[in-house]
Order: C-alpha cells, then sequence, then structure tokens
C-alpha cells in the first residue's frame, strides 16, 4: 500500500483520519506506520501540511530546507532539519544527488516530494527505488506516461 496525502481544502485537520486510515492497513487501524522515517522534499505551506499529516500519524519527519527558509515554520517543526545547498531554494530542492545522500544519513526509508519540484521527477523516484527508498507517489513508470501526454492519454 502506498501513502499518497492530499488535501484538497485549507482544512487540514479535517483529513487526518483519512491520511491516517491510508497510512495504515485500513482493516487493521492499530498496525504500525507503514514507513519509519519521511524526508519531505519541499518547502512553504504543502511542506508544512504534509509535516503535519506525519506528525498525526506518529511518523518522524526530515524536513530539508536551503538557507533562504531556515526560519520556516515547516523547518521549526520537523524532528529533523538539515540545509541543502544550492544557488537558490529551487537549484537545491531539485539536486536529487544531495537529496538521496540526506536520505541515507538520517535512515529515511521514504520520500514525500508533495507537488512540483521532483514530484513527477521519474528518474528521482527511479533513483530513490534503487537505493530501497519509497516515493510517495505514482511509479516512474507511471510518472514517465503522464509526461508522455500523447501515450498518456491513449493508455487507460
Amino acid at each position: 500500500m502506498l501513502l499518497i496525502i492530499v488535501f484538497q481544502d485549507d482544512s487540514v485537520d479535517r483529513n487526518y483520519k483519512k491520511v491516517a486510515m491510508t497510512a495504515r492497513n485500513s482493516d487493521k487501524p492499530d498496525t504500525e506506520p507503514l514507513f519509519k522515517k519521511v524526508l519531505i522534499a519541499n518547502r512553504g505551506e504543502i511542506a508544512l501540511r504534509v509535516l503535519k499529516a506525519l506528525q498525526s500519524l506518529n511518523i518522524p519527519s526530515v524536513a530539508i530546507y536551503h538557507h533562504i527558509d531556515r526560519k520556516s515554520p515547516v523547518v521549526q517543526m520537523a524532528d529533523e532539519a538539515v540545509e541543502i545547498f544550492g544557488g537558490s531554494p529551487s537549484g537545491a530542492h531539485l539536486d536529487i544527488e544531495q537529496i538521496i545522500t540526506i536520505c541515507e544519513q538520517r535512515g529515511v526509508d521514504a520520500v514525500h516530494p508533495c507537488y512540483g519540484f521532483l514530484s513527477e521527477n521519474a528518474g528521482f523516484a527511479r533513483a530513490l527505488e534503487e537505493r530501497g527508498i519509497q516515493f510517495i507517489g505514482p511509479s516512474p513508470e507511471v510518472i514517465e506516461l503522464m509526461g508522455d501526454k500523447i501515450t498518456g492519454s491513449f493508455e487507460k
């Protein structure tokens, strides 16, 4: 089972129970979480929403941040926060090798990309998979199909 956290409105609290059932075996809600530690590979409000969902599930989190975001709420509230380096926040958040190295150093077993940045990058999903780290999102093959609008529109 794959945990995909999607918030469609600003009422995050209302969604916690739905997310909790998705993150655990829905037939056995008292089972252990699927993940031991999740790295949030994004910034801003969406990263904060994912962090709050992880906290509600008692899943430890690792936030990555560019120095510009060092005082952001997600950095302050995460269980662990690791600075990433690059010329800009966007550049730093797109550095796949840097993110994977942090995952390996911190014992992360899953990465939530939120949206944008690396969420639609099949190479990132594949690189995580090759290192035994779960990409919380579609498989690399599905991402490739989504990226190929001609193939994606005809396959069902």
